[in-house]
């Protein structure tokens, strides 16, 4: 069917689809790539030696910052910054996903 339209049309055309997918799911595919995600067996160590905010911290502190109720917390490298990952409970029964600076994950007082 593409050929009715000539050879230099049809590579145009695919050419022009490849770019369209790149741009859709390159920063996407970067970002997750980047990102290594750790079990609390490694994930204490690294918390002792980069100085990050502890869990136990974030779990005391992060219902009154962030509200809800959080069910899960996860330490994550992404790039050169170490996040934690959340999941949130809110009132409203919503679930809410949130990423916090491991180092000041708190606005400051």
């Amino acid at each position: 069917m593409l050929s009715q339209f000539g050879p230099i049309a049809v590579r145009v055309l695919r050419l022009s689809l490849i770019l369209c997918g790149l741009l859709i799911v390159s920063p996407r595919a970067a970002e997750a790539a980047r990102e290594t995600c750790f079990d609390w067996s490694e994930a204490a160590g690294i918390v002792k030696r980069e100085r990050l905010t502890t869990a136990s911290r974030v779990l005391r502190r992060a219902p009154a910052v962030y509200g809800g109720q959080l069910k899960k917390i996860t330490l994550c490298r992404s790039g050169t910054q170490y996040v934690y990952r959340m999941v949130i409970f809110e009132a409203a029964g919503r679930i809410r996903s949130l990423t916090i600076d491991a180092r000041q994950p708190f606005p400051p007082q």
